[in-house]
């Protein structure tokens, strides 16, 4: 038990050695990662803005939903119904068409159909419109047209439905990137190369430095060494 902890120990010490004396190398990748984190992360990642709406959806007769035995579980499916509806080819169509034409905004269907994203609140009836893009008005008009134009689609659909605006969009609210985040992750993935690096370099390096190695690398016993003589001392 005494020896295993002796050569862990040992072990342990000839790591903090190693990394000790490739330190330099170490700091100059951690640094190099972090900056290009943070510098990739304000320069070259797009800025996205977020814009969303709030809707709840009901039945329109009210006499007819308390009929219902579980009338909130009604009223989540509902909601499944028209997460399918909003993104669904007629809708995306006529929101691209609303863009043009009212609003000079000039943007493909697809393009649309990937900005957004319909989210049921807990399973309930309640249903939030978020909409992420890389500009903070344009976020919230395609919010605004995806609203207006997937209620109106709902309710020609399923004419018993009635549909609230709880909450308006509003121009967009900067949401990405995470400088901050990303700078770290940077930070911890320059460790853990750093460290890679300088373990690969030590396994591939098969130099016999002392009798130590001769012993590690040969598998033969060392009998003796010749010491290291200075020349100077010679002619002394």
């Amino acid at each position: 038990m005494d020896n295993k902890q002796l050569d862990t120990t040992i072990n342990i010490n000839e790591l903090f050695q190693l990394l000790w004396k490739n330190i330099i190398l170490i700091v100059t990748i951690i640094f190099v990662f972090t900056i290009s984190a943070n510098l990739i992360s304000k320069h070259l990642i797009n800025e996205k803005y977020e814009s969303q709406t709030l809707i709840n959806i009901s039945k329109a007769n009210s006499e007819q939903a308390n009929t219902n035995s579980d009338y909130f579980r009604y009223g989540s499916e509902l909601a499944k119904r028209y997460t399918i509806m909003a993104k669904s080819d007629s809708v995306i169509s006529l929101v691209e068409k609303e863009l043009i034409n009212e609003k000079n905004l000039i943007i493909s269907k697809i393009e649309i159909s990937n900005s957004f994203e319909v989210k049921s609140q807990n399973e309930t009836e309640f249903l939030q419109i978020i909409v992420t893009y890389n500009n903070p008005l344009v976020a919230k008009q395609i919010a605004e047209s995806v609203t207006k134009i997937s209620t109106m689609k709902y309710i020609e659909v399923f004419n018993d439905a009635k549909i609230n605006i709880i909450d308006q969009a509003k121009e967009g609210k900067l949401v990405g990137p995470n400088i901050q985040l990303n700078t770290i992750i940077g930070f911890i993935l320059g460790v853990v190369i750093a460290i890679g690096i300088v373990l690969l370099k030590e396994y591939l390096d098969r130099t016999i430095r002392d009798e130590k190695d001769v012993e590690k690398y040969l598998g033969l016993p060392v009998l003796g060494c010749i010491p290291k003589i200075d020349r100077r001392n010679l002619y002394r």
